[in-house]
């Protein structure tokens, strides 16, 4: 339950918006696609950002990569085009386990500072 913890209460509610409006628009409810789309496009972004803070030295690569995967899959999500949707996840996934994996190889940041320090004090 710490994840749920973790969650801005901003994010839950833009989140649960887009899901009631998907929902009401999958029983052909009137419902503005564009707004939805704005929606569910905000969402990808800050999941994205999210997890970019624990990618310390790529974060701008994989902000500037994953935010196009997660625009497809909420596009297909919003379309319900499934396949499309779920491909897209796949693809977002594999990047991420990419981005995290290589990361955990490199020096963190608060170890580079700590080596910055020494440096600093050795002579």
């Amino acid at each position: 339950m710490q994840i749920l913890k973790k969650i801005c209460p901003i994010c839950a509610l833009v989140s649960l918006t887009w899901l009631t409006l998907l929902f009401l628009k999958g029983f052909d409810y009137p419902v503005s696609e564009p707004f939805i789309a704005m929606l569910m496009g905000g969402s990808a972004v800050g999941i994205s950002y999210t997890l970019s803070r624990k990618i310390s030295d790529r974060e701008m690569w994989w902000k500037l990569i994953s935010i196009p995967f997660g625009f497809a899959a909420m596009i297909a999500l919003l379309n319900f085009a499934w396949l499309y949707f779920g491909l897209a996840i796949v693809g977002y996934l594999l990047l991420w386990f990419g981005f995290k994996g290589r990361s955990d190889v490199q020096v963190t940041r608060e170890s580079r500072q700590d080596i910055e320090e020494k440096l600093k004090n050795c002579c």
